[in-house]
């Protein structure tokens, strides 16, 4: 966990809180604990693959622009150019029409 300005993508906000988890880091976690559980059953580096890749979606400009403005990462005045980039308003990034 990383305090919120450092992180370039962003995977989980603790809520109330500056910290967050990089996506890579959590893939990377992921990836280790379902190696681990896999093992079990002779599939350790199917378990790997799949952590890694559990939540590749999160690298889209669209997630990214959601949980950035969900958790107040994102500022409406501020950052329109990076809302802009994912193909959304800041707006329906936040919420739903």
């Amino acid at each position: 966990m990383t305090r919120r300005a450092e992180v370039q993508y962003v995977a989980h906000v603790r809520v109330n809180s500056e910290i967050c988890q990089s996506l890579d880091a959590h893939l990377h976690g992921v990836s280790k604990l379902a190696s681990e559980f896999s093992t079990k059953f002779g599939l350790t580096t199917h378990g790997e693959l799949i952590g890694l890749l559990h939540d590749l979606g999160k690298y889209g400009a669209a997630f990214q622009a959601y949980i950035q403005s969900a958790t107040e990462l994102l500022n409406q005045d501020e950052d329109v150019a990076r809302s802009a980039k994912s193909g959304r308003k800041w707006r329906s990034a936040r919420r739903p029409p």
